[in-house]
């Protein structure tokens, strides 16, 4: 385990990096982000970034993440190339991992299906959310074809996102009015950071498992506002 100073690099330069909880830990965060305020407020350099390394896995660090976002979090919604509905729900499908790495699949994904998740998240949507246009932003586009073809013929406003980078996507899932996720930090931070829709009551949809052995109650996911997992 390194002393959180070994996890800020780039102080002289205006870019401030800060690795995940394996370098950084939530009793180290806040110290962290305090060095990084003042030696900001010194620097000279025009531009400042801060860059968070890592999977940032540990829940514990939310309210800290969400406290850096509100002061240097700028997402320019012109990055994503085609016109987006004002409201709308994102599905993520995550599917890489678990095809690529045997370990993965058996440790992630074992016994629990992703569509499952999906259909049963759709089918609870509540009143208000019925009928707004689905957009689904995966890293296998052709599995999900066959289920998205059936739910349009279902009656179902659904669409893949036909984006470009997966930054494209995950500021689709940014910008949803409610994101139904798998258990992946990439499409979970996109939902959690979403300034657009904190008033609502139901802002992210997680699946039950975590790992094969752990829940998301377990690991403290669902302790943020507006998630529940299913």
């Amino acid at each position: 385990m390194h002393h959180f100073g070994d996890a800020i690099s780039g102080l002289g330069s205006g870019i401030y990096r800060i690795s995940d909880q394996e370098n950084c830990p939530s009793r180290s965060f806040a110290n962290a982000l305090s060095k990084i305020i003042i030696k900001s407020k010194l620097s000279q350099a025009k531009t400042r970034r801060i860059i968070l390394s890592g999977f940032w896995q540990d829940p514990r660090l939310h309210d800290s993440v969400h406290a850096l976002s509100l002061r240097y979090l700028n997402l320019d919604s012109k990055i994503i190339n085609k016109p987006m509905p004002d409201c709308y729900i994102a599905i993520h499908v995550r599917r890489g991992d678990y095809i690529s790495n045997k370990d993965n699949a058996l440790e992630y994904f074992s016994r629990h299906s992703q569509l499952s998740h999906i259909l049963t998240s759709i089918h609870i949507l509540p009143s208000e959310f019925k009928g707004l246009p689905i957009i689904v932003c995966s890293d296998d586009p052709a599995w999900c074809q066959v289920w998205i073809e059936s739910l349009r013929t279902n009656g179902h406003n659904i669409m893949h996102s036909q984006a470009k980078t997966s930054l494209e996507d995950w500021l689709i899932i940014n910008r949803s009015l409610v994101a139904i996720i798998p258990n992946s930090s990439f499409s979970f931070t996109a939902a959690w950071l979403n300034q657009t829709n904190l008033a609502n009551k139901l802002r992210v949809i997680l699946p039950q498992w975590y790992t094969r052995t752990i829940t998301m109650q377990e690991k403290g996911w669902e302790s943020i506002p507006g998630a529940y997992a299913i």
